[in-house]
């Protein structure tokens, strides 16, 4: 039997008929199906402020609860204009903002836009995608395994070993030993999920390049945290993004 993949709520609003011909018009409908399909979730933008301003880190996908999501038609119900996407590099392999530096970035921005145009979407790869953190009987952790570099960042690149004084050194491009790591004990995806990461691949550059979607791009890393060797992954999607 299939272990179901990780869904985003299936909660059902009312869209008006306008809002429905705005997202139609906007071209919402370019990326429906992979947010129908569960392939990618976006987050709901005052459930990231309200995080940043407890002091909390981000958690994979797995991790988070429902209501850090929208649904398919609480985001039709916003449209293309009010929908984020956040571009940026894993500051560690298996976590890629683990003291909350970026969130709060991203947080300030979000607060504007919310406080102007209320209700938006957000993808960001480690909470809109699923993620290699579950434990052998399947429970999600809330950080990735270090099996490989994290599902986002699949493809090559390099990040640098400096890491934030009092945290390990960051992943060099080498996958770890059997010995001492987490890659016995670690189920990473269901094979569901895994499925549906690769269909989502398929759909990134329409929801980051669509006319009317905001990008967030966070181009510097915090103070004192490695050098610009750290920039491969953002390197590597830029020329996708354009």
């Amino acid at each position: 039997m299939t272990t179901p993949p990780h869904m985003p709520p299936d909660r059902c609003v009312k869209v008006p008929n306008r809002s429905m011909r705005r997202w139609s018009k906007q071209g919402g409908t370019e990326y429906e199906s992979c947010i129908e399909s569960g392939a990618i979730a976006l987050v709901d933008a005052q459930w990231l402020i309200d995080l940043a301003e407890a002091g909390g880190v981000l958690a994979p996908r797995q991790y988070l609860p429902a209501d850090a999501f929208l649904s398919l038609s609480e985001v039709q119900a916003v449209g293309p204009r009010n929908t984020v996407c956040v571009s940026h590099c894993w500051l560690q392999a298996d976590h890629p903002d683990p003291r909350g530096f970026n969130l709060g970035l991203v947080a300030s921005a979000l607060k504007l836009l919310v406080k102007s145009h209320g209700v938006h979407a957000v993808f960001w790869d480690f909470l809109s995608l699923h993620q290699e953190c579950r434990t052998a009987d399947g429970t999600a952790k809330p950080h990735c395994s270090c099996r490989w570099p994290p599902p986002a960042v699949r493809q090559p690149f390099m990040i640098a070993t400096a890491a934030i004084p009092g945290s390990s050194a960051l992943w060099d491009g080498r996958e770890p030993d059997d010995e001492g790591s987490d890659r016995l004990e670690s189920l990473g995806l269901y094979p569901a999920e895994d499925e549906l990461f690769r269909q989502a691949l398929e759909k990134l550059g329409r929801l980051f390049s669509h006319p009317l979607t905001r990008v967030l791009l966070l181009s510097s890393l915090p103070p004192n945290y490695g050098d610009e060797a750290s920039y491969g992954w953002r390197a590597h999607r830029e020329p996708f993004e354009q």
